[in-house]
This record gives C-alpha cells, structure tokens and sequence, in this order.
C-alpha cells in the first residue's frame, strides 16, 4: 500500500505559515456577527392589591376591546404609559404607594 505525502496544506499549517508581503492570511474561522445578548428574565411579585388593582383593569379594558387581553400585555402597556410621565409625578406616584 503506498502512502500519501503530505504537502502540508492542512488548516493548521496555513495559519501557522507567516504571510509574505502583499499576502493576507485566510481566514478560516467563522466570523459571523455574534447574537445581540438577550434581556435577562426578571420575577417580580405584586402584593394581593396589586393583583386585585390588575385584575380590574383587566376587566375595564376588556369591555372596551374584543380582544383578549392579558396581564402580562397590561403591565407592558403601563411600562409604556409610564415612561412617558414627567420625573416628577412619577415620583409623585412612587411616594403615593409607600
């Protein structure tokens, strides 16, 4: 059985082979861009009145809609509505509930 000469064309010698002048180095790896890093999941828990106060949202808005609206959906659209209040009166808001 004959062997095969190796010509040293593996990946490993060709990065390992210094570039002359005017030669760039192949790029054998992936350079894909990486994946924007996803929002870390947070918990929270309401205290009973919260709860009973999102519950009667719920409610009120359901009349409006025929959609179903979900909590979660509520306390997004709040976060939504909030972040367009003055600093000022949503640290009203914040003194009113402690």
């Amino acid at each position: 059985m004959a062997r095969m000469k190796l010509e040293g064309k593996t990946k490993l010698d060709i990065l390992k082979k210094k570039p002359e002048q005017g030669e760039e180095r192949p790029n054998l790896l992936d350079t894909k861009p990486k994946a924007k890093p996803k929002p870390k999941l947070k918990a929270y828990r309401f205290k009973p009145s919260d709860l009973m106060r999102l519950e009667e949202l719920k409610k009120r808005v359901a009349k409006q809609t025929s959609d179903t609206i979900s909590e979660v959906r509520l306390v997004r659209a709040g976060l939504v509505a909030l972040s367009m209040l003055d600093d000022d009166e949503l640290l009203k808001a914040c003194g009113q509930i402690w």
